[in-house]
């Protein structure tokens, strides 16, 4: 009798990631990794539809370049490259916010003073008219006719063209003609400080393990920011490549936060060889072990804080491997951190509260929040998403309706974030302020996601308000009434 032949199950071919970290268990918070010990990420394989959605596939283990091309051949090299690379990551310098020198005000004052000069003229006087509004304003000419261009350019994509259309100038200029000036701009501004707070954004997960994995192989920094990574594995049929580091310029933080970890590890070390027994003394060291060693961290916790004895902690410590720099933190680690951040871990999960998420975009995104957008206070998004969005609950019962997270994991992890925070503040004096909710970290690595969704204009929000045709045509004088002659009924008497 001929048996079928048996095949792998595809999602366990996927990657490392898979079959390690994001098969087996439950939990998608907790952060245990050893043999026996519960896992952190969720229990139902990524299979059909949610493959392409989980952001961890495709991540080689770090022997493995994701940059095969730009790869040093020697070990040797690779490790001299890798600490160039670190250095250079340190350094690096983030783009300028948007500079905007006009006060939003005037700007719009401006703006509604030279729309109704410039439309349907020619270039030359379109630029004349702009020049001398800038000039009655005192503003910089350039900065100025950039901004109109900017502003008549979100007006003319929103708004469909309609009864006669000028025939000379730049539609961009045209465009600013009878619009809600104050809401396209203050539109314009958000959307211009969105995109500069996406070159800057939180990590993750994943773009924690693609860091240290061009660190390990000495691919140069420049190279990590504008080439797109390789992935391996049968995702790569679905997704050849990964742009999660092109122009994210966060990278920079990011390292110095992986420092200020391998920093803690040591010193802390140095303070556990000679700390007296006491509760908070063995807490402070369990956050220090969580820091770089979470498996082993996670198994003393759930034994429960009055369990632990300082003297097992510092054995413990003793025996395991201190971190040189970011690139010998495990995989393990790197999930810590993001843990005890409340970054992303890129989960299919995730996908499913990033579109729950966004359904309320358009609330959260009132007046007033564009407004403080438009003035540069980016962080004011994930505040507002914060208020209205469904809170951790509530999204974790639209994902996992029958297989609620292990409240034992979840009380753990919330034990080894709280203490391996107070670990870094002592030892690093680097301190944490993680994310309220799921929704604000959603908006803090997707900030530019909000353009579409939260800063669409309708061409009814381009209506200015207090534009009415009719009314302000001035209505032609009424003709004097002709005399009309009386008729002759007879003789005049």
């Amino acid at each position: 009798m001929n048996s079928r032949p048996t095949h792998p199950d595809p999602a366990t071919l996927l990657s490392r990631r898979v079959r390690e970290f994001l098969d087996t268990h439950r939990d998608d918070r907790a952060q245990p990794d050893a043999v026996g010990a519960r896992s952190p990420w969720p229990g139902r394989p990524s299979r059909g539809p949610t493959v392409r959605h989980d952001r961890t596939q495709g991540i080689p283990p770090r022997p493995v370049s994701l940059w095969p091309e730009h790869t040093p051949e020697t070990v040797t090299d690779r490790r001299r490259q890798g600490v160039a690379t670190l250095a250079d990551l340190r350094q690096l310098t983030p783009p300028a916010p948007p500079a905007v020198g006009i006060p939003i005000q005037v700007l719009i004052t401006a703006l509604i003073e030279a729309a109704p000069a410039v439309h349907d003229q020619p270039p030359r006087r379109q630029h004349t008219v702009l020049d001398e509004t800038a000039a009655r304003h005192h503003l910089d000419p350039d900065e100025f006719a950039s901004l109109a261009g900017d502003v008549g350019t979100v007006i003319a994509r929103a708004r469909p063209p309609s009864g006669p259309q000028a025939t000379r100038g730049k539609a961009s200029l045209n465009a600013l003609h009878a619009a809600n000036l104050p809401c396209a701009t203050e539109t314009a501004l958000a959307r211009a400080h969105l995109r500069w707070a996406a070159t800057i954004a939180t990590p993750d997960l994943p773009r924690l393990w693609m860091t240290i994995n061009g660190i390990t192989n000495g691919i140069p920094a420049p190279v990590m920011l504008t080439v797109p990574a390789t992935t391996h594995g049968p995702i790569a049929t679905i997704q050849p490549t990964r742009d999660d580091l092109i122009g994210w310029y966060g990278i920079r933080d990011a390292v110095h936060h992986l420092d200020a970890t391998v920093h803690a590890a040591a010193d802390g070390r140095r303070w556990v060889t000679t700390a007296t027994p006491g509760r908070e003394n063995v807490l402070l060291a369990l956050g220090l072990l969580d820091l770089t060693h979470p498996a082993a961290a996670a198994e003393l916790a759930r034994t429960g804080p009055t369990h632990l004895h300082l003297a097992d902690i510092r054995s413990l410590l003793d025996r395991l491997p201190t971190p040189a720099g970011p690139a010998d933190l495990s995989d393990a680690a790197l999930k810590a951190v993001s843990d005890r951040n409340h970054w992303l871990i890129g989960t299919p999960d995730e996908r499913t509260h990033r579109e729950l998420v966004e359904r309320h975009l358009p609330t959260a995104l009132d007046d007033t929040v564009r407004a403080r957008l438009a003035a540069g206070d980016t962080t004011t998004l994930a505040a507002a998403l914060h208020a209205v969005a469904p809170t951790d609950t509530d999204l974790d019962r639209h994902v996992w309706r029958t297989e609620p997270r292990a409240l034992d994991a979840v009380h753990t992890r919330q034990l080894l974030n709280e203490t391996s925070r107070e670990a870094l503040e002592r030892f690093a004096d680097w301190q944490i302020h993680p994310h309220p909710s799921r929704a604000a970290a959603l908006a803090a690595r997707f900030p530019d996601r909000a353009i579409r969704r939260g800063l669409a204009l309708t061409p009814d929000q381009l209506t200015r308000p207090d534009l009415d045709i009719a009314a302000s045509v001035p209505a032609a004088p009424a003709a004097p009434a002709a005399e009309i002659p009386r008729p002759s009924v007879g003789p005049e008497l």
